[in-house]
């Protein structure tokens, strides 16, 4: 019977170192995964922080870009009715040209079209030769293009007579 204790008591005991043993691992264990939790705790904070900071950047620079984008837009308008106004300015200063080549061609009488043909120009009183249309050349032999149309070498022509 004191044996049987005895062998019982080195089995016990034996057991026991076992689960010190099992207990001393798992521990260790348990402290290596505590440490990886707290360093992916960290990293994540750390992610976190990151992803702020880049959040911000891109907040910041999509704020400039709406800035700039508007100061586009507004100078585009701005542009546009420059265009505009050039273009009213053109339209207007086309029409001041054609009332004085209109109001030319009525104080010059002697001007006149050929039948059929719009664009040549003869001078009464002169012996023209029609080079080509808009075009003629006098008995001088001076070419006349479409300043005759306006009156501005009959003009000449009447001042050197």
């Amino acid at each position: 019977m004191v044996h049987k204790l005895q062998s019982e008591i080195k089995k016990l005991t034996f057991e026991l170192i076992k689960a010190r043993e099992q207990q001393d691992d798992h521990l260790t264990h348990l402290r290596t995964l505590e440490k990886a939790l707290e360093k992916m705790e960290r990293q994540k904070g750390q992610q976190q922080v990151a992803q702020m900071r880049l959040i911000q950047e891109v907040e910041l620079k999509a704020s400039a870009a709406d800035r700039e984008i508007n100061l586009l837009r507004t100078s585009l308008h701005q542009e546009k009715e420059q265009v505009q106004q050039l273009h009213e300015l053109l339209t207007l200063k086309e029409q001041e040209h054609r009332t004085s080549v209109v109001q030319a061609m009525e104080q010059l009488p002697h001007m006149e079209q050929q039948p059929g043909d719009s664009k040549s120009t003869v001078v009464r009183g002169t012996n023209p030769t029609i080079l080509y249309p808009g075009c003629f050349q006098d008995q001088c032999g001076t070419s006349h293009e479409a300043a005759a149309a306006h009156g501005t070498a009959t003009r000449r022509q009447q001042i050197h007579s």
